[in-house]
């Protein structure tokens, strides 16, 4: 009987933003069933109460309820079912006005893809017993996530001393990189060298100096480049996964070539200029701690196009990675 008391006060909690039930992987991945809360004036749009599943605890169920109590203006997460009465933080026992129940179970964890079971029901429905629901299968990404439901709530009084009037609760899964962005101190830093091999075996070379975080885009911009009249900008992103021994590298490099206007047709002579883009490539590559590799770049264009100027110059990357927090 105790047990059940503690799970009902941890359900029915107020809700405060990062309210979470969780269990997760120290680097990774992990599923996110979220109930979200909206007020008539909007300004509950950010409160939202989460539960977290281990994505590689596969075959595993785990159930969780979403509930929130008449008068109250948040909702809590809490294992197993919600039933129709629960106490609430000032320890009075109160009704359930609105509930979810969702089961998770992981069923393949391939590189970036969780694959799940969800079974959803909205269990009450502002204060009456309902069995809407649903049962499906989803594959989704980091940063991909998808709304499950949405239950718009019946006018009520606000209780005493509260102003919070409630126009809807919605349910929503999605899957997150973990440590979050703004939980994850480790600090990366990235020497990026843009190298050009001249016909006489000489280089010339333009350094960056980056940092950033695991998982997040880090963008580069180097200097434009000029042959004759014409010019081309090279500039891309690249994000860093860690590793055991290694760490993984994905890096996207775009060429923009500019044209000068007395290049142009008639009709387009009074633009500034014309850009064009002619290429796009996607390498990912594993570094070991302070190993300096080189990356060759393709052509750029060929030499009866546009960017044909360009064509000939050897060009290649030359990176370097330490983690430094």
């Amino acid at each position: 009987m105790k047990r059940h008391l503690v799970l009902l006060i941890v359900a029915l909690a107020p809700l405060v933003p990062g309210n979470r039930l969780e269990a997760q992987s120290p680097d990774g991945f992990r599923i996110v069933v979220r109930a979200s809360i909206a007020r008539t004036d909007g300004g509950g749009d950010r409160l939202n109460t989460t539960a977290v599943i281990d994505p590689d605890a596969t075959g595993k169920t785990t159930t969780n309820s979403f509930s929130r109590l008449v008068g109250h203006c948040g909702t809590g997460v809490a294992p197993g079912p919600a039933g129709d009465m629960a106490v609430g933080s000032g320890g009075a026992l109160k009704k359930v006005h609105s509930a979810w129940t969702v089961q998770v179970t992981p069923t393949k964890h391939v590189d970036d893809a969780v694959t799940f079971r969800l079974q959803w029901t909205r269990s009450r429905d502002n204060g009456r017993p309902s069995t809407i629901g649903d049962d499906i299968e989803l594959t989704l990404r980091p940063g991909q996530s998808q709304t499950l439901d949405v239950m718009p709530l019946a006018p009520e009084a606000p209780a005493p001393g509260s102003s919070c009037i409630l126009k809807s609760l919605s349910l929503a899964v999605g899957v997150e990189r973990y440590p979050t962005p703004d939980h994850d101190r480790r600090l990366v830093a990235v020497d990026l060298w843009l190298i050009e091999r001249l016909e006489d075996g000489k280089e010339r070379s333009q350094p960056l100096s980056l940092r950033g975080l695991f998982y997040q885009p880090m963008p580069f911009y180097f200097e434009t480049l000029t042959e004759g009249t014409k010019s081309l900008d090279i500039f891309g992103d690249l994000q860093i996964r860690p590793g055991d021994r290694t760490t993984e590298i994905k890096i996207t490099t775009r060429s923009r070539l500019i044209k000068p206007p007395a290049e142009l047709p008639p009709p387009l002579r009074n633009m500034p200029e014309r850009t064009q883009y002619v290429g796009s490539t996607t390498a990912t590559l594993h570094i070991a701690p302070d190993e300096v590799v080189s990356v060759p770049l393709p052509a750029v264009g060929h030499p009866q196009s546009d960017a044909g100027a360009f064509a000939a110059r050897a060009l290649s990357f030359r990176m370097r990675v330490r983690q430094i927090r």
